[in-house]
């Protein structure tokens, strides 16, 4: 996303749950440490270039609302961005939110004829999808990689630097080391120092012409 951002491509972040309902806290300090979510997010947004959308989504709990809700405010998000790319969760994370959340945006995007739909493709987060255990989906395999130069690395080390609240100390993997040796990882797969990984889930490709490769 930082390196579309810098190419000039326009990029929308949905955030649907800026929430700490999830931990065992009193009421004041959970709406502490959301209110210094949001203004992560902000921050973050404002130094990649992205515009945001935040909504307040029960942490750790998105089984609690009904699924149809979720979906349409990413159908609203889709319909009036009108993206040609949706990056969302991979939905065998272990976190059951990360679930809900691609469901919702494969069923906001489905192609139904009536528009031309959006490519529908996964990314990997740290500590969720490396360690899930069981899945429909099975392991993470990517199939789209996006190499990240210098400039981009720093831009994302900064806005991952933001979120202090959700980063922890190295070698746990959502740490900023954590997060280099996956870029370090995924870049070594094709040949580059650093880059991002994604599952492309669907797309639909206008093709003028195409070339066959066959035995």
């Amino acid at each position: 996303l930082v390196a579309a951002a810098r190419a000039g491509v326009a990029v929308r972040v949905i955030i649907l749950s800026v929430a700490s309902s999830s931990r065992n806290l009193d009421e004041a300090t959970r709406s502490r440490l959301a209110a210094r979510r949001v203004a992560a997010a902000q921050a973050a947004a404002e130094l990649c270039g992205w515009s945001l959308a935040l909504h307040d989504y029960p942490d750790n709990a998105f089984d609690t609302v009904r699924f149809l809700d979720i979906v349409k405010i990413v159908e609203r998000e889709v319909s009036a961005f009108a993206p040609t790319v949706v990056l969302t969760h991979f939905p065998g994370d272990l976190s059951h939110d990360h679930q809900i959340t691609a469901s919702a945006a494969a069923t906001a995007t489905r192609p139904t004829g009536a528009a031309w739909p959006p490519a529908l493709a996964f990314f990997e987060t740290r500590s969720s999808t490396e360690w899930a255990v069981t899945s429909d989906c099975g392991a993470f395999r990517p199939s789209v990689w996006i190499p990240l130069d210098a400039e981009s690395w720093l831009a994302k080390s900064r806005a991952l630097a933001l979120y202090a609240d959700e980063l922890r100390a190295c070698p746990h993997p959502r740490s900023l080391y954590g997060v280099e040796a996956l870029a370090r990882y995924r870049g070594s797969e094709i040949g580059v120092e650093m880059a991002e990984a994604f599952l492309l889930a669907r797309g639909v490709a206008r093709m003028p012409g195409c070339v066959p490769c066959s035995h």
